[in-house]
């Protein structure tokens, strides 16, 4: 299986980032990761996916880390993104 990375801006906000995340996985990928990139100037999320073959994964949540508990959903990945260009704790979610 293939990965492909994708940037994301850093300003964008939660729901943004959460959409653009989706709209990417409807192509047949699936998300892994984030790590922060750039500079004080020039904030960037970059994005891991896996690439799937003619599959898309069930539906992708993104919410901050304060959120205990998301009904049918199971967590994926935890860590830190760009939100509104500071660095926030979040939780990458998917449907059970």
């Amino acid at each position: 299986m293939s990965t492909t990375v994708r940037k994301s801006e850093g300003s964008w906000s939660l729901p943004q980032t959460e959409t653009a995340i989706s709209t990417f996985e409807a192509g047949f990928a699936k998300f892994q990761k984030n790590e922060l990139v750039g500079s004080p100037k020039t904030k960037l999320n970059s994005i891991t996916f896996d690439d799937l073959d003619l599959e898309q994964p069930n539906e992708f949540k993104l919410t901050l880390s304060t959120v205990a508990t998301l009904n049918g959903f199971s967590i994926i990945w935890k860590g830190k993104m760009y939100v509104n260009g500071t660095v926030t704790d979040v939780i990458a979610w998917r449907k059970d």
